[in-house]
């Protein structure tokens, strides 16, 4: 990974040299997904996948901007179980959590997939800049036209996690847990080390479209033929940069303080041992910082999760609240490779709050 950026930077270089001439008259140009292409995919038939548009409003720079958040929604009259709302890594969209859906339907439980903006189902905005804060009152915005409430899990994926964080905060009489899948840490990991080499990214794409033009195609090589991302255009790549620009790693402590001190409240942290992005030690040190003491080693590779769930289901129901569950042989995708695992810590933190 990083000799891979680090090629990235030597060409970026260049790219600069060309285009400091045109940066003074470029600077204003803010992230935008718009593509010809995303059109499409966003305006298709919103009947599969259990889609549906809800119309949300968040402010920015105190400026108000609409946005037909397109959700996944699979049980719109709604469940006496509880409700699950997933939010994606980046790049991602609710199709990143569709291995849940059979275990999830079976438990009668709720998911709200949520499509970030510029992520190929809810189209972008020119006025949007990308912060935590921002999307924070997106979540939360398809949360209160859904009028969701009471037995709330938030879960979040990768640099999702961060945000499903906040949403857990944000809503202390709704949220019973939260559901980290491969959380990002309190530090830089290896997916998006060296950082000079992203924040020198999102600085040439800011220079302007002259800039976006040269980056746009390579953006798009390097994420899908290097990173092994899989994006359809060269924005969403550099949308995807900016996203990592953005996160917000040390200043996770203080929601984490926040959440330590809600016994009410259940915190799951399930990630891989073989994660290729994300290193145990910074994996076992977020984890620490939710004083969650021995955590589950599941060692097998196979698929039976039954022996871990059990523990989870065990450490919750003795007024253990916060739990850490590490997956030896997997990789970043537990949400595919563990779902069935995944949805029993759910129902278990929401059989726990009855």
């Amino acid at each position: 990974m990083r000799s891979s950026l680090m090629i990235f930077a030597r060409s970026a270089g260049l790219a600069t040299r060309l285009l400091k001439k045109s940066a003074s008259k470029s600077l204003g140009v803010h992230w935008l997904s718009t593509s010809a292409n995303d059109g499409k995919k966003m305006t298709s038939s919103l009947a599969g996948d259990d889609l549906r548009s809800v119309n949300v409003t968040i402010n920015v720079n105190s400026q108000k901007v609409t946005l037909d958040a397109i959700v996944q929604d699979t049980m719109p009259s709604g469940s006496s179980v509880g409700t699950v709302v997933a939010v994606h890594g980046v790049p991602g969209s609710h199709k990143d959590f569709k291995y849940l859906l059979p275990p999830l339907k079976d438990a009668g439980i709720r998911l709200i997939g949520v499509n970030f903006p510029g992520f190929g189902y809810t189209l972008n905005s020119s006025a949007l800049q990308q912060t935590n804060q921002e999307r924070s009152d997106y979540v939360q915005a398809i949360v209160d036209q859904l009028g969701l409430s009471r037995k709330l899990v938030f879960m979040g994926h990768s640099r999702g996690s961060e945000n499903a964080l906040r949403m857990a905060v944000r809503n202390p009489n709704d949220c019973v847990g939260a559901m980290l899948v491969n959380p990002i840490g309190l530090r830089p990991h290896r997916g998006i080390r060296p950082l000079s080499v992203v924040n020198a990214i999102t600085f040439l794409w800011n220079l302007g479209s002259i800039a976006q033009f040269f980056l746009r195609p390579f953006l798009l090589w390097f994420y899908n033929s290097v990173l092994k991302f899989r994006v359809p255009t060269g924005d969403q790549a550099a949308l995807c940069i900016q996203l990592v620009t953005n996160a917000e790693l040390a200043s996770q402590l203080p929601v984490i303080k926040e959440l330590n001190d809600r016994r009410d409240m259940a915190v799951v942290l399930a990630y891989g041992g073989s994660d290729p992005l994300i290193e145990t030690e910074v994996s076992r040190e977020f984890a620490d910082a939710f004083h969650t003491g021995p955590e589950i080693v599941c060692h097998a590779d196979g698929h039976d999760d039954s022996v871990a769930s059990q523990e989870l289901d065990t450490l919750l129901r003795n007024g253990h609240t916060k739990v850490a569950v590490r997956f030896d042989k997997e990789n970043h995708f537990l949400q595919k490779h563990r779902a069935v695992f995944l949805v029993d810590a759910i129902r278990s933190m929401l059989a726990r709050s009855q």
